[in-house]
């Protein structure tokens, strides 16, 4: 069983990405809620670019949770400064960052000049500086601010100037920290190419019963699509249980939203998240329990939408799927 194919990303998301970063200092946002196929995308086109691309390109993956602890989002100035040291060490660059770090100046400029000076005058082919988690960076707003503001001069400075254009940049976040954040936006809107992952299609979800050998009728598979919708991690979710440990269709979707579900933790995650954002709570409970799609306050659609709880249509709101309606408007 452990052998089964895993389900391949649909090709236009991956060629739009591969398209975009291997133009000369791009800038591409791989955006959406947690458990959407984010890490699966990215990890499928870095992959297409290893195998075409290899003596083109060098790849540094960058994740804020592994190479960070939360000592350094105290300072922005040593955050800046392990930025640099990180991505010198998986680059195998000679250390000579201190040189630049001793400069006066402020952090982004040394940084800046570090790279322009430095870094990027040491390698002769693309880099391509992927950095995972970025929502983590939008936890700490005095850092996320300026580091933002630093990425987008980078890639302004790009098209203008070659050096910049050995740099290509990849941004991958989840888009849930926006209920916290005090924002309507993106610190990073409007840069670049944007990929933002949404819901399978029918043929799509065909396609992932096909990689796991599972024998669905069309029934079955309509009436999964009719409680989950295409939300990737909730069709994925169901069909592993039926690959990897033999259950039922049936029984998944009779406890879908009991105490005995298969998402469980994931409704539960976005209960807490709720329970702590009572205006988010009370919006949200008002869209579970109307029989019609619900006009909402901007900002508080903007971050209900962002958490992944409902899809907007024109200026109106429904859950994003039937499976939410169920569980919250029974535990709201």
């Amino acid at each position: 069983m452990e052998n089964k194919a895993f389900f391949q990303e649909p090709e236009p998301k991956e060629s739009q990405c591969l398209e975009t970063i291997l133009q000369p200092g791009s800038f591409l946002r791989i955006k959406g809620p947690q458990n959407m196929g984010k890490t699966r995308l990215l990890n499928r086109v870095l992959a297409k670019v290893k195998e075409d691309k290899q003596d083109d390109c060098q790849i540094v993956i960058l994740n804020w949770q592994n190479e960070f602890d939360s000592t350094t989002f105290n300072n922005y100035n040593e955050f800046l400064k392990n930025f640099c040291a990180t991505s010198e060490k998986y680059l195998g660059l000679r250390n000579n960052l201190d040189t630049y770090w001793n400069n006066r100046g402020t952090p982004n400029n040394k940084t800046t000049g570090y790279f322009s000076q430095s870094l990027l005058t040491q390698i002769d082919r693309q880099l391509i500086l992927v950095l995972e988690e970025m929502d983590l960076v939008f936890d700490y707003p005095l850092i996320a601010t300026d580091f933002c503001g630093l990425l987008r001069g980078w890639h302004e400075e790009s098209k203008r100037d070659k050096l910049w254009q050995k740099l290509s940049l990849v941004i991958v976040h989840s888009t849930d920290k926006y209920a916290s954040l005090d924002i309507t936006n993106s610190p990073l809107n409007n840069i670049g190419e944007t990929i933002s992952i949404e819901e399978f299609t029918r043929s799509e979800v065909d396609q992932i019963i096909q990689s796991y050998d599972l024998s669905l009728s069309n029934e079955q598979v309509e009436n999964l699509i009719a409680l989950v919708k295409g939300h990737p991690f909730l069709v994925n979710h169901a069909l592993k249980k039926m690959a990897f440990q033999s259950m039922k269709l049936e029984e998944i979707l009779a406890k879908a939203d009991t105490k005995e579900s298969i998402y469980r933790d994931h409704l539960l995650k976005l209960l807490n998240i709720l329970q702590e954002k009572p205006p988010l709570k009370e919006a949200f409970k008002k869209v579970v329990t109307e029989s019609a799609p619900v006009n909402l306050n901007a900002h508080i659609s903007f971050k209900l939408e962002s958490v992944g709880l409902i899809r907007i249509n024109g200026d109106l709101a429904e859950p994003r799927s039937p499976l939410y309606r169920q569980y919250f408007a029974k535990n709201l």
